[in-house]
């Protein structure tokens, strides 16, 4: 009952038409200047957009407004899209379609779209997704994690079965692994088999008994070993070695990443150029990405009035007004999938006036529906399995 209730709760309230296919956008699109569309008629309009579409591969509209908004828009104002992409989905009648010729189409669909589970199914089209699982066809076109029967399973077979997962997906951890596949990982748990496929607890390490000499070789070994960059990332990734580090004074000999830097020392010119040369190297996009990259060069920045100098990116006062529930939807996905971004806080963090847009028109609900609703039954069906050994 449990879990039926979860199930319910986590369906979206609202059906936005936007739940369209997802194409992935063209690998990189530079910054585009402002382009005066006024000055193009339509058939240089509509020539310019199909080569753009021929050369960035795009197959749907929803892949054109993510790859080129302003583009879209201008297409749409027009109404050219249809001399462009025509590819608005019809109401299927999936009635008409026996098993064999759903079956057919399911694949096809799959293997065009290089779908790799059933969550990559239900996002790209909601649709084919429902229609399949209600005619119990899922396992025919994607029989992606069915249910395992963990309980006729000996320790053995189970052991053999978690390292061979683990390699083939280059699990270094239980974090990872728990990551990758939680049902695995909790009847390996419950099993008191954890040890046996990926022993990663650490023991009590006693570092009084290691010399500086050792624990600087100790902690370059482990910086290599796990890519790490900054302290941050090592005190993330052992914040014991990060400690004992500090207390005995050796950041500086394995990580001396941004130490001290006198500012004073260096004019305008100097810190304008150094901060861009940073920019460059690092990729940074925007004053977030500066400030998460390094926060003492941004504050000297904004203390000098010097960042539109580096990295003019001051968000113009948008006009949310002019947009409708639909593209304000659209611009909020899109946001949120090239930041990354996974639940509502880190919306807020990132644009606040966009996430108080979305909450004034009761659309948060709808943005996240996809995502949390997805969370919340991969972790119901992990749960599931991991309960089923019993």
């Amino acid at each position: 009952m449990i879990i039926v209730e979860l199930l319910k709760k986590s369906s979206p309230k609202q059906n936005i038409s936007s739940r369209r296919s997802r194409e992935p956008m063209a690998e990189s699109l530079q910054k585009r200047k402002y382009r005066d569309w006024s000055s193009m008629n339509n058939e240089d309009l509509i020539s310019h957009a199909r080569k753009f579409i021929e050369e960035n591969e795009i197959k749907n509209r929803s892949g054109l407004c993510k790859a080129d908004r302003g583009l879209y828009w201008v297409l749409k104002k027009r109404n050219l899209v249809d001399e462009v992409i025509s590819e608005k989905r019809k109401k299927r009648d999936w009635s008409s379609m026996s098993n064999e010729d759903l079956i057919s189409h399911a694949r096809k669909f799959i293997e065009e779209n290089e779908i790799k589970n059933r969550g990559g199914l239900q996002k790209a089209d909601v649709g084919l997704y429902q229609v399949l699982r209600k005619r119990n066809l899922l396992d025919e076109v994607i029989s992606e994690k069915e249910y395992r029967d963990w309980s006729s399973m000996s320790n053995e077979d189970l052991i053999s079965h978690a390292r061979k997962f683990i390699e083939e997906n280059e699990i270094k951890n239980r974090s990872g692994l728990c990551k990758a596949d939680r049902g695995l990982y909790w009847v390996l748990k419950k099993r008191n088999l954890l040890d046996e496929v990926i022993s990663e607890k650490r023991e009590e390490r006693d570092w009084s008994s290691m010399s500086n000499e050792d624990l600087i070789s100790h902690a370059r070994k482990f910086i290599e070993e796990n890519e790490i960059k900054n302290r941050g990332g090592l005190y993330k990734a052992d914040v014991g070695l990060y400690q004992v580090l500090r207390k005995r004074n050796l950041l500086d000999e394995v990580i001396s990443e941004k130490e001290y830097r006198d500012w004073s020392s260096m004019s305008n010119e100097d810190l304008i150029s150094h901060a861009r040369k940073f920019i460059e190297e690092n990729e940074i996009k925007n004053r977030g990405g500066l400030y998460k990259a390094d926060g003492g060069l941004y504050y000297v920045l904004i203390k000098r009035n010097l960042l539109d100098e580096v990295i003019s990116e001051k968000r113009e006062e948008r006009d949310w007004s002019s947009m409708s529930n639909e593209d304000l939807i659209s611009h909020a996905r899109k946001f949120i999938e090239e930041n990354e971004i996974k639940n509502r806080w880190g919306l807020q963090k990132a644009d606040v006036g966009l996430y108080q847009v979305l909450r004034k028109r009761n659309l948060l609900n709808v943005v996240f529906a996809d995502i949390e609703r997805a969370r919340k039954i991969e972790a119901i069906r992990q749960i599931i399995e991991g309960v089923k050994e019993f």
